[in-house]
């Protein structure tokens, strides 16, 4: 009882620094091209878990089994980390970090859908009001009952970008489901964001934009927080996400996603001073409500055989 007491724990700090990591790459982008960002944050990412898998690796844990499993990393890597990061870093530039952490909520319930479509995973009534009742929270959210065009034309086109974050990143879990056991939480996540950080390297270094690096902060905050996103809300919060998974189950562990939009709204309006109304509000309930129905435990019952979820492949 006591260490599930301490997963527990863990869960709702990862999903709150989920919500809060919103914040901070928003706020790095005024520093930093998306490109540049992006790529930095993986990279720093990808060498703390390599440490952590090769400190693994020396006790027992081992490599992929086969070339589906690596095609399948890499796939994820691409999709989940490479498409995922760029649309985020991008989005956020324009969208509040608000809207974008509500966007961000509808992850599960998209999965769910997905996963009973391609993978006759069960879906009753619980996911079909989780669904309409996130669908509705973010549509609320984003057209801020009728006064979209006074946000502007550029926060929809970032919204639009956050939504596509959001459509990749569970295309990427959905690529880790059709893998099986061929390979663990820590390898998946590992070799992930290592592709996904040679991708994000390269793709920084073919468009030229580290020639900005003369343009980088010189202060010292902006870079604790680049640390604190790279190693913390992406490299551990990942790693303790997925151990949550293997030990309490991938339905109770979602069910943490419903800090992260709250963190992501309340920050957001704490340290960027966003305008928090009536219409993000009430979304935020909408999503947070249908998230629960739709992830509540007894909800769904994955197929016989089916790997475990690995729905925080990167954040």
């Amino acid at each position: 009882m006591q260490g599930e007491r301490g997963t527990l724990w863990s869960l709702w700090a990862v999903a709150a620094t989920w919500g809060i990591n919103v914040v901070m790459v928003k706020y790095l982008t005024g520093m930093f091209s998306p490109v540049v960002l992006v790529a930095l944050r993986i990279t720093m990412a990808a060498v703390l878990l390599l440490v952590l898998w090769r400190w693994r690796w020396s006790g027992g844990a081992g490599w992929p089994k086969d070339r589906k499993a690596w095609v399948g990393i890499f796939a994820a890597g691409f999709l989940s980390i490479y498409l995922h990061q760029l649309c985020l870093a991008t989005g956020v530039r324009w969208a509040s970090a608000g809207v974008a952490s509500i966007i961000l909520a509808m992850n599960p319930l998209i999965t769910s859908v997905s996963a009973h479509w391609l993978f006759g995973e069960s879906f009753g009534w619980r996911q079909a009001m989780g669904v309409l009742l996130g669908f509705g929270g973010v549509s609320l959210a984003v057209l801020r009952g009728g006064e979209t065009w006074i946000a502007g034309p550029e926060a929809l086109r970032g919204e639009a970008l956050v939504f596509v974050a959001m459509l990749v990143y569970v295309a990427g879990g959905l690529v880790i489901r059709w893998i099986g056991p061929r390979a663990g939480a820590m390898e998946i996540t590992t070799f992930s964001h290592l592709f996904a950080s040679a991708l994000l390297l390269g793709t920084a270094t073919g468009t030229g934009v580290w020639g900005e690096a003369a343009g980088w902060p010189l202060d010292v905050w902006p870079w604790i927080v680049m640390i604190l996103s790279g190693w913390g809300a992406t490299a551990l919060g990942t790693m303790f996400w997925n151990v949550g998974i293997q030990r309490i189950g991938a339905t109770r562990t979602s069910i943490f996603l419903n800090t992260t939009p709250a963190a992501g709204v309340i920050f957001g309006g704490i340290f960027l001073h966003e305008h928090i109304g009536i219409p993000e509000v009430a979304g935020l309930l909408l999503v947070v409500a249908g998230v629960y129905l739709g992830s509540r435990k007894g909800a769904v019952r994955p197929p016989k055989g089916a790997a475990p979820s690995t729905e925080a492949i990167s954040r």
